[in-house]
């Protein structure tokens, strides 16, 4: 959505409404305008709610057309390089410590150790996720599901809570990172019901490149940015993709990470 300037509404990832903002971000050179990433209040998705993927993938599909050609280049390379030599080395490193946290996870509440669930990947293709269970079991059905983490949400469990302040709950997407469907680096895996319902054509623009375990709005802010920035920061991110970038994205989050910064 193009425009010169346009009063918008801020919303927190909280839910707490955070001011007015009139800036538009993303300014063509030549026109003067701008592309405003609006993301409102992000809504709750309905618990039970049930999206079609093959539907969701020709709708993201059909906004991308035509589709990016897929890289070939050293960027490309060594990304994937990146991501498998880090994917493995970090689950034979790691594996006694998951280990550990599935134990606490199965002593503290009944249920899987695993959160598994469906996200969108690049071109919209469906993909399984693998989690570490931060919340108790069924808590989607306890209220409606929030589509992002908030903070003070009495599902999460002790053990949970220290997971999602340590990102030690995001471990288990290095599968995902091995198996080809997650980068190390990028946009954030969305909720299939969030894209489905709330997303605008422009939007599926982040779907252009493989979804991320971190990416630059997770080291920008991570929980205490706006939503709409969210949206600005991942199509920053692809504008300016290099594997420096990358690597200076990875080095961000081990520091937040330590530092648990915006992290609840």
């Amino acid at each position: 959505m193009l425009i010169s300037r346009r009063q918008v509404s801020d919303w927190r990832s909280d839910g707490r409404r955070a001011g007015r903002s009139t800036a538009p971000i993303r300014t063509n050179r030549r026109t003067g305008l701008g592309r405003l990433i609006v993301l409102d209040r992000h809504p709750h998705a309905r618990a039970g709610a049930t999206v079609d993927p093959t539907l969701l993938e020709h709708r993201i599909a059909a906004a991308l057309q035509p589709l990016p050609a897929t890289r070939h280049d050293a960027y490309a390379l060594g990304k994937r390089a990146l991501d498998i030599a880090v994917a493995t080395l970090g689950l034979v490193l790691l594996a006694p410590l998951m280990a550990v946290i599935a134990l606490l996870i199965r002593l503290e509440s009944p249920g899987p150790a695993f959160f598994v669930c469906q996200r969108v990947g690049r071109y919209g293709r469906p993909f399984t996720m693998f989690k570490f269970r931060s919340m108790v079991q069924g808590a989607e059905s306890v209220i409606d599901l929030a589509a992002h983490k908030r903070p003070g949400d009495y599902r999460v469990t002790r053990v949970g809570g220290f997971m999602r302040r340590t990102s030690l709950d995001e471990v288990p997407q290095l599968i995902n990172v091995l198996r080809g469907e997650m980068s190390l680096v990028g946009p954030r895996p969305e909720l299939p019901e969030i894209v489905a319902r709330y997303y605008e054509p422009w939007q599926f623009e982040r779907f252009s490149v493989p979804q991320g375990m971190t990416g630059w709005w997770q080291v920008t802010g991570r929980g205490s940015k706006l939503m709409r920035d969210h949206t600005a920061d991942d199509l920053y991110y692809i504008e300016h993709a290099s594997l420096r970038f990358d690597l200076k994205i990875l080095a961000l989050t081990l520091r937040a990470v330590l530092r648990m910064d915006g992290a609840f």
